[in-house]
């Protein structure tokens, strides 16, 4: 990166945050007078620039994430003042991210992500970043001691992410439950066939039409679960 760019927001985040991988600019192009293309070491010229950005096998860490975004790969369009990128795949753990779709504004300035993840989760995975987010001890009881995980789990969630700070600003989705079965340290046989879906947001959990058998039983919870 020539040093008049290292000043640049994006610039310093990618110095800081991802580890490895490659990136091609292409189709490249100024909309503005050649005056001020011969100095697009000024924000304000930078900001005219467009084009397309390829990225290849980028390995991203951030502080707030419990693992490296690794083998991301995609096409990102350069605008003036954001990026805007759609079919970017990833891995995050055992998790396989397999559509990203969004934008960064304010790319010279303080960098906002918005982003839909559409994802598969690994249950094991899955849990421990529940159970490491879960600030009610009531409820982290309930999900500490689940084990012995089979099923698959869908995840869907629109995120707003300050780069700068690196903080996630805002997250809701939907996470949808398939055929899920686990043992418990609470029942004495396992829980098998769960099914339905769990709408989150920052505030609240919204059970909707789960269900699920024990035994011979069958149960079935609608609710909404707050503050946890």
């Amino acid at each position: 990166v020539p040093p008049a760019y290292r000043a640049e927001p994006m610039i310093r985040f990618m110095e800081q945050n991802i580890e490895r991988g490659q990136f091609r600019l292409t189709e490249a192009s100024f909309s503005g007078p050649y005056s001020r293309f011969l100095n697009l070491g000024d924000p304000d010229n930078l900001g005219m620039l467009s084009g397309k950005m390829e990225v290849k096998d980028f390995t991203l860490r951030l502080k707030t994430f419990d693992h490296p975004v690794e083998h991301l790969n995609g096409v990102l369009m350069l605008k003036p003042g954001e990026l805007t990128f759609s079919g970017i795949r990833a891995d995050y753990g055992k998790n396989r991210l397999k559509n990203i779709t969004g934008d960064i504004l304010n790319i010279h300035s303080e960098p906002l992500l918005r982003a839909v993840v559409d994802a598969d989760l690994d249950l094991e995975d899955f849990q421990k970043e529940l159970v490491e987010n879960i600030g009610s001890p009531d409820l982290l009881a309930v999900f500490k001691p689940v084990r012995d995980f089979g099923g698959k789990i869908g995840f869907n969630f629109n995120l707003a992410v300050d780069l700068h700070r690196q903080l996630i600003k805002e997250f809701d989705g939907k996470i949808s439950l398939h055929d899920i079965e686990f043992s418990h340290d609470y029942f004495y046989r396992p829980v098998k066939g769960l099914n339905g879906s769990l709408r989150v947001n920052r505030s609240n959990i919204y059970v909707q039409d789960v269900t699920w058998l024990t035994g011979s039983s069958v149960f079935n919870v609608n609710g909404r679960i707050e503050d946890y």
